[in-house]
């Protein structure tokens, strides 16, 4: 298969999953999927796809979705990075989903961890890290095509330096980077250098998540996204909400964009959905997007990007 692949076709808006318990994520993905979403994100790491598989098999059974119409995402642990343990970590989540393929499997992280049962692992507080070169993770990611066990593969939390080296070698070209991005951290470079390479950039958080701002946003004395002034001006101005604003933004952020949202309530959900799939008719102007623009302030609020991004432990 050549690496330059056609750009596939993606939903504007998929369903997260993280932070959810395996009873609360089966009665949201299945809430969802009555709604219209056919995108659910999930993650070996959330510790919930048993819950996500209930949920798929009783649409499917019921008849509300068809298999092959829904988009559904899991991810490669850092303990599996090693070519050997990608495809026990796929299989692992196969069989949780209850499905036999996944549409899209992601690389969770650039980090490799020491492979063991502890997803974590620790010495004095301190991740211990596994040397794995990414181009051995990635032939393990493209066996897992060949062997018709994800229909597609990609990457998350990837800055731009490691996807430019991760192609040049590559059989199989990544077609989805998802990162975090909102207001406060727009990332407007690398996503522009994922469109330009044809490369689907996903946005998580996309409203700003519901991290420990104590920490974060508030020490740098700034509002939670949502109630950041400009766009409360905005939804003023728009009579919509705050999210409302967000999400418009997002959608109008070109093609080759996407985002991961989490609700559990039946109108969030729903109104997220028809704005990222352009049916609110809310619509932004150029003066506006660029006020939301100046926003931008290159601010982190992922608390596992501060826990990975130390100075790796090698034994």
């Amino acid at each position: 298969m050549s690496k330059n692949n056609l750009l596939i076709k993606i939903p504007k808006i998929g369903l997260g999953t993280w932070k959810m318990d395996n009873d609360k994520v089966y009665e949201v993905v299945l809430k969802a999927i009555k709604l219209g979403y056919r995108y659910i994100d999930c993650a070996w790491e959330y510790e919930n796809e048993e819950g996500v598989g209930k949920a798929l098999k009783e649409a499917i059974e019921q008849k509300i979705v068809k298999r092959e119409e829904l988009f559904i995402v899991t991810k490669l642990w850092n303990t599996y990075h090693r070519k050997d343990l990608v495809e026990k970590n796929i299989h692992d989540s196969l069989k949780k989903l209850n499905l036999t393929y996944v549409d899209l499997y992601l690389i969770h992280w650039p980090l490799a961890f020491k492979p063991g049962d502890d997803p974590y692992p620790r010495i004095e507080g301190h991740i211990q890290y596994d040397k794995v070169p990414l181009h051995e993770t990635w032939e393990g990611m493209e066996d897992l095509v060949t062997k018709k066990l994800t229909r597609y593969i990609g990457v998350s939390n990837f800055p731009s330096i490691l996807l430019h080296d991760l192609i040049q070698s590559c059989k199989i070209k990544p077609v989805v980077n998802q990162i975090e991005s909102h207001i406060y951290l727009q990332q407007n470079d690398l996503i522009k250098w994922c469109q330009k390479n044809d490369i689907i950039v996903q946005a998580y958080s996309p409203l700003g998540g519901n991290y420990d701002y104590g920490s974060t946003v508030k020490d740098n004395k700034f509002e939670h996204p949502l109630k950041n002034k400009k766009i409360m001006e905005l939804a003023q101005k728009k009579n919509c909400s705050n999210s409302d604003i967000i999400y418009a933004w997002h959608n109008q952020r070109g093609d080759k964009y996407s985002v991961v949202s989490k609700s559990e309530k039946d109108d969030r959900l729903k109104r997220a959905l028809d704005i990222m799939e352009g049916k609110s008719g809310i619509i932004l102007t150029d003066e506006e997007m660029e006020i939301i623009a100046n926003e931008d302030k290159n601010l982190r609020l992922n608390d596992a990007a501060k826990v990975f991004w130390e100075i790796p432990s090698f034994e």
